[in-house]
């Protein structure tokens, strides 16, 4: 099976604009697109690495940076990154794709090829470590057959599954799905790059470890100076709902855990 990994790049982020290529640590050598794709480049079971960003001008500096790495770009639409990542795997002659995204560049190769076993060995057409959550946050990634990936690109419709090419895959019921989940929850660590707070988190951990770290060493890590998870603390990760009701009660539970509970108790109010 040709399978090869898509990385999901772009210099435009709401919250931390030209995020890929800040360097890690600060004053470090390696751009974060760099750790990402190095690390992606250790993945045995992989046939190829392609950066797939978009069409905007500002891209080009991704397109750059993927030449300079010596791996494929692919540029495709900014909005509709399932179609992104179809015309990508297509142009390549990928049978299987392995979704990671450029903010993620504490990736474990051995936690990555233990992720495509596990693919392989359940002839699932979907398998991924972050529908059920037991790996940091910044170590995930999803695999996927061609033919999924085709079928979700000319049946799914909404926009949720336009922008974030796999909802449609574990939640529309149609497909096989399967989870990589270790017997140690370590989900509570968040090492995944959006906000100038996850930028400082991460240069600390670069500094501490160097560039060659995998899961264990995060994990201890953060067990020995736990104050390290205080860096991120204010920061919410994002969600994708799959309707009103949904992002509605992730809104209470939000609202409850700051004490919030006259606001909460409001919105429950509509949700009935």
């Amino acid at each position: 099976m040709r399978l090869g990994i898509i990385i999901q790049a772009r210099m435009g982020s709401s919250r931390l604009p030209g995020k890929i290529l800040k360097k890690l640590p600060e004053k470090g050598g390696r751009t974060a697109l760099e750790h990402v794709v190095r690390r992606c480049l250790m993945v045995k079971e992989a046939s190829e690495v392609i950066v797939a960003t978009t069409t905007e001008e500002a891209d080009l500096m991704v397109v750059n940076e993927a030449a300079r790495l010596g791996v494929r770009s692919f540029r495709g639409s900014e909005d509709d990154v399932l179609e992104r990542y179809y015309l990508a795997a297509k142009a390549a002659g990928l049978e299987a794709v392995m979704r990671i995204t450029s903010d993620c560049p504490c990736h474990d190769p051995e936690v990555l090829g233990d992720m495509v076993r596990k693919f392989t060995g359940s002839r699932a057409d979907y398998a991924s470590n972050t529908v059920t959550r037991s790996y940091p946050h910044g170590l995930d990634a999803e695999v996927f057959t061609f033919e999924a990936l085709e079928k979700a690109y000319k049946e799914a419709e909404l926009k949720q599954y336009r922008e974030h090419v796999t909802p449609y895959l574990y939640k529309s019921g149609i497909f096989k799905t399967v989870q990589l989940v270790q017997d140690k929850n370590t989900s509570d660590i968040r090492v995944t790059l959006d906000t100038p707070e996850d930028y400082a988190l991460l240069t600390a951990v670069f500094e501490f470890l160097g560039d060659d770290f995998g899961l264990r060493e995060l994990e201890e890590l953060f067990a020995e100076k736990p104050w390290l998870s205080y860096i991120t603390k204010p920061v919410v990760q994002k969600a994708v709902f799959s309707g009103e009701k949904e992002e509605l009660e992730a809104a209470v539970r939000l609202l409850e855990k700051q004490d919030m509970f006259r606001a909460a108790a409001v919105i429950k109010r509509e949700i009935n």
